[in-house]
């Protein structure tokens, strides 16, 4: 019997410029410049959709001070919109939901290589 690995579901995984990164149960693997980083779902504020000359997916992660904007930890390229908005909305939809007096957390403190 051949053990195959289980091809990833539609929207969890975007290969392109600036790495691969796979959507996994608790956090975004990003395989980055022979780099791999491991960004913990709740170290993430969102992902956002840049509609440049490529279609880019930008982590953008939490900030521990209050209105500081989030800082994006990577930017990934892809030919596809399609490709890119899905990968996207699998992730913001997959972020834990935050209450305003929850205590804000530095993102980039979680962030493992």
């Amino acid at each position: 019997m051949t053990v195959r690995d289980a091809e990833p579901a539609a929207g969890t995984m975007l290969r392109g410029r600036g790495g691969t990164a796979h959507l996994k149960r608790k956090a975004v693997a990003l395989d980055w410049a022979g780099i791999r980083l491991v960004i913990p779902l709740h170290a993430i504020e969102a992902v956002h959709v840049a509609r440049n000359k490529r279609p880019t997916a930008e982590i953008r992660l939490n900030s521990a001070a209050a209105g500081a904007r989030a800082a994006t930890v990577c930017a990934i390229s892809s030919r596809s919109i399609k490709e890119v908005e899905a990968f996207a909305n699998a992730v913001n939809a997959a972020l834990p939901q935050r209450d305003e007096a929850e205590r804000r957390i530095d993102g980039a403190a979680l962030v493992k290589a």
